[in-house]
Protein backbone atom coordinates (compact mmCIF):
# COMPACT_ATOMS: atom_id res chain seq x y z
CA UNK A 1 0.00 0.00 0.00
CA UNK A 2 1.45 3.44 -0.77
CA UNK A 3 1.48 5.60 2.28
CA UNK A 4 2.13 9.49 2.43
CA UNK A 5 3.66 11.31 5.11
CA UNK A 6 2.78 14.59 6.67
CA UNK A 7 4.09 18.45 5.74
CA UNK A 8 5.23 17.70 2.00
CA UNK A 9 5.09 19.70 -1.06
CA UNK A 10 4.27 17.36 -3.67
CA UNK A 11 3.93 19.79 -7.06
CA UNK A 12 2.31 19.65 -10.30
CA UNK A 13 2.87 16.76 -12.66
CA UNK A 14 4.93 14.44 -10.04
CA UNK A 15 3.80 11.19 -9.44
CA UNK A 16 3.85 8.29 -6.99
CA UNK A 17 3.40 5.16 -8.07
CA UNK A 18 1.93 1.42 -6.30
CA UNK A 19 3.44 0.57 -3.07
CA UNK A 20 5.31 3.62 -2.15
CA UNK A 21 6.44 4.96 1.00
CA UNK A 22 7.09 8.66 1.30
CA UNK A 23 8.29 10.38 4.71
CA UNK A 24 7.91 13.74 5.99
CA UNK A 25 8.80 16.54 5.13
CA UNK A 26 9.65 15.46 1.14
CA UNK A 27 9.13 17.86 -1.67
CA UNK A 28 8.41 16.47 -4.38
CA UNK A 29 8.66 19.12 -7.16
CA UNK A 30 7.11 19.31 -10.93
CA UNK A 31 7.24 16.78 -13.12
CA UNK A 32 9.07 14.15 -10.42
CA UNK A 33 8.22 10.54 -10.99
CA UNK A 34 8.49 7.42 -8.35
CA UNK A 35 8.22 4.62 -9.53
CA UNK A 36 6.46 0.88 -7.65
CA UNK A 37 7.97 0.35 -4.02
CA UNK A 38 10.33 3.68 -3.83
CA UNK A 39 11.12 4.65 -0.44
CA UNK A 40 11.73 8.33 0.31
CA UNK A 41 13.02 8.84 3.80
CA UNK A 42 12.33 12.39 5.47
CA UNK A 43 13.40 15.69 4.13
CA UNK A 44 14.30 14.69 0.96
CA UNK A 45 14.16 16.86 -2.01
CA UNK A 46 13.29 15.64 -5.67
CA UNK A 47 14.11 18.14 -8.12
CA UNK A 48 11.81 18.82 -11.04
CA UNK A 49 11.41 16.04 -13.63
CA UNK A 50 13.50 13.60 -11.86
CA UNK A 51 13.29 9.92 -11.83
CA UNK A 52 13.00 7.44 -9.64
CA UNK A 53 13.71 3.54 -10.77
CA UNK A 54 11.32 1.12 -8.52
CA UNK A 55 12.65 -0.20 -5.44
CA UNK A 56 15.14 2.70 -4.64
CA UNK A 57 15.52 4.78 -1.52
CA UNK A 58 16.60 8.19 -1.02
CA UNK A 59 18.41 8.66 2.27
CA UNK A 60 16.94 11.52 4.77
CA UNK A 61 17.99 14.67 3.86
CA UNK A 62 19.08 13.87 0.35
CA UNK A 63 18.64 15.69 -2.87
CA UNK A 64 18.17 14.93 -6.37
CA UNK A 65 19.99 17.96 -8.64
CA UNK A 66 16.95 18.40 -11.33
CA UNK A 67 16.55 15.97 -14.44
CA UNK A 68 18.31 13.63 -12.70
CA UNK A 69 17.54 9.75 -13.02
CA UNK A 70 18.68 7.24 -10.76
CA UNK A 71 18.35 3.42 -10.24
CA UNK A 72 20.25 3.09 -7.15
CA UNK A 73 19.89 4.38 -3.52
CA UNK A 74 20.85 7.54 -2.39
CA UNK A 75 22.47 7.41 0.57
CA UNK A 76 21.49 9.87 3.42
CA UNK A 77 22.45 13.49 3.54
CA UNK A 78 23.78 13.01 -0.15
CA UNK A 79 23.53 15.06 -3.73
CA UNK A 80 22.47 12.78 -6.48
CA UNK A 81 23.98 13.84 -9.51
CA UNK A 82 22.48 12.13 -13.12
CA UNK A 83 23.12 8.87 -13.92
CA UNK A 84 23.90 6.95 -10.58
CA UNK A 85 26.44 10.01 -9.21
CA UNK A 86 26.64 11.50 -5.87
CA UNK A 87 27.79 15.21 -5.98
CA UNK A 88 28.83 15.48 -2.83
CA UNK A 89 26.83 15.87 0.74
CA UNK A 90 24.11 18.39 0.65
CA UNK A 91 25.76 20.29 4.07
CA UNK A 92 23.90 23.40 3.05
CA UNK A 93 21.04 21.81 3.86
CA UNK A 94 22.20 19.95 6.73
CA UNK A 95 22.72 23.82 8.81
CA UNK A 96 19.48 24.97 7.56
CA UNK A 97 18.18 21.85 9.16
CA UNK A 98 20.05 22.91 12.63
CA UNK A 99 22.98 20.20 12.11
CA UNK A 100 25.71 21.29 14.22
CA UNK A 101 29.27 21.83 12.76
CA UNK A 102 30.42 18.77 14.84
CA UNK A 103 28.05 16.37 13.42
CA UNK A 104 28.47 17.23 9.75
CA UNK A 105 31.74 16.96 10.37
CA UNK A 106 31.57 13.65 11.29
CA UNK A 107 29.60 12.68 8.17
CA UNK A 108 32.15 14.13 6.11
CA UNK A 109 34.39 11.86 7.65
CA UNK A 110 32.26 8.85 7.14
CA UNK A 111 31.78 10.18 3.39
CA UNK A 112 36.07 10.53 2.72
CA UNK A 113 35.97 6.97 4.10
CA UNK A 114 33.13 4.97 2.55
CA UNK A 115 33.91 6.85 -1.31
CA UNK A 116 37.48 7.47 -0.99
CA UNK A 117 39.13 4.71 1.57
CA UNK A 118 41.98 2.59 -0.02
CA UNK A 119 40.18 -0.75 0.69
CA UNK A 120 37.39 -1.71 -0.78
CA UNK A 121 33.73 0.13 0.25
CA UNK A 122 32.18 -3.15 1.89
CA UNK A 123 35.53 -3.28 4.37
CA UNK A 124 35.26 0.17 4.70
CA UNK A 125 31.62 0.51 5.67
CA UNK A 126 32.48 -2.98 7.94
CA UNK A 127 35.32 -1.11 9.84
CA UNK A 128 33.54 2.65 10.21
CA UNK A 129 30.08 0.22 11.86
CA UNK A 130 32.53 -1.01 14.87
CA UNK A 131 33.90 2.96 15.22
CA UNK A 132 32.65 5.12 17.66
CA UNK A 133 30.18 7.10 15.59
CA UNK A 134 28.19 9.62 15.78
CA UNK A 135 23.89 9.02 15.37
CA UNK A 136 23.89 10.29 12.27
CA UNK A 137 27.26 9.14 10.94
CA UNK A 138 26.45 5.63 11.56
CA UNK A 139 22.99 6.09 9.83
CA UNK A 140 25.13 7.11 6.82
CA UNK A 141 26.61 4.34 7.33
CA UNK A 142 24.05 1.54 7.99
CA UNK A 143 22.22 2.52 5.26
CA UNK A 144 25.17 1.49 2.70
CA UNK A 145 25.34 -1.12 4.66
CA UNK A 146 21.72 -1.93 4.53
CA UNK A 147 21.05 -1.14 0.71
CA UNK A 148 19.99 -4.25 -2.30
CA UNK A 149 20.08 -2.30 -5.14
CA UNK A 150 23.37 -0.80 -4.10
CA UNK A 151 24.07 2.86 -3.91
CA UNK A 152 25.01 5.54 -5.87
CA UNK A 153 28.79 6.57 -5.32
CA UNK A 154 30.62 10.11 -6.67
CA UNK A 155 33.12 9.78 -10.10
CA UNK A 156 35.41 11.94 -7.45
CA UNK A 157 36.55 12.14 -4.05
Amino acid sequence: MTSVGNDNFILGFSHIAHDCRVGNSIILANGALLAGHAVVEDFAYISGLCLVHQFVRLGKYSMMRGGARVSLDIPPYCMADDANSLRGLNTVGLERRGFTAESIKEIKKAYRRVFGGEKPMEEQVDALLKDGLSAEAKYFVQFIKDSERGVCRPQKI
